[in-house]
């Protein structure tokens, strides 16, 4: 599965969205921030100053981690191993 994770200058993902943002459109121009927007979805990440974007491949089994804070732990693994 292609997950993108935007990770915090501490290493903890804040955001994440199934698809890698280089496979959507990229928008910047917004006051310093970028947003990563999948328009089929109607969906955006809003990255901002000293936030790091992620493009990575995880198991298709982390899809059924049903709570939030344990999908970020797991996917902050994902990163960091990458």
């Amino acid at each position: 599965m292609k997950v993108t994770a935007v990770v915090d200058e501490s290493g903890q993902v804040v955001a994440s969205m199934q698809a890698h943002h280089s496979d959507q459109r990229a928008l910047t121009g917004l006051g310093g921030k970028q947003a990563l927007e999948v328009p089929e979805a109607n969906v955006a990440l809003v990255v901002i100053p000293g936030h790091t974007v992620h493009e990575i491949t995880v198991p298709d089994d982390l899809a059924n981690v049903s709570d939030a804070d344990e999908f970020h732990r797991r996917l902050a693994e994902h990163v960091a191993s990458s």
